[in-house]
């Protein structure tokens, strides 16, 4: 075995803490901000968007809390794992909570903007735009977005 290859047991507990997981409430923001942000602290896309100077870290941690808090865990499909290990957030399909009015994208800008930066501002609205124009609309379906 690979030393850096999980023992069975450890893998046998990742298994069964995945298999039973639970809708995240407010109460689970830390934990939920903890597991995304070390999932995507080295995503090529992510590394794209995000500012790249000495607040890289902290912007990381709160892009998660400004989509979780207050927002995203309200809906109700923010998914962790038994043991805390892993999350899921999954949007509804209706309505899309997603697309935004032309009155929404200021609030946006404003929130993005410090974990971009005003050079990859630029980026992330582009992300957000491709994104939106290549998403299905039908069938009606939940989007795993992280």
């Amino acid at each position: 075995m690979n030393p850096s290859t999980p023992a069975a047991e450890t893998l046998a507990a990742w298994r069964a803490a995945a298999s039973a997981p639970f809708v995240a409430g407010p109460e689970h923001l830390e934990t939920c901000v903890r597991v995304l942000s070390g999932a995507f602290a080295t995503d090529p896309v992510t590394d794209w968007y995000l500012r790249a100077d000495r607040h890289r870290d902290w912007a990381l941690r709160r892009q998660f809390v400004n989509i979780l808090d207050g927002w995203v865990l309200a809906l109700g499909h923010t998914w962790l794992a038994a043991d805390g290990g892993a999350c899921a957030v999954l949007l509804p399909p209706d309505p899309d909570p997603l697309r935004l009015g032309l009155l929404e994208w200021p609030g946006l800008l404003r929130r993005l903007l410090p974990n971009t930066g005003w050079a990859r501002l630029p980026r992330v609205v582009r992300l957000i735009a491709a994104m939106d124009a290549h998403h299905p609309a039908q069938p009606p379906h939940y989007y795993v977005w992280f």
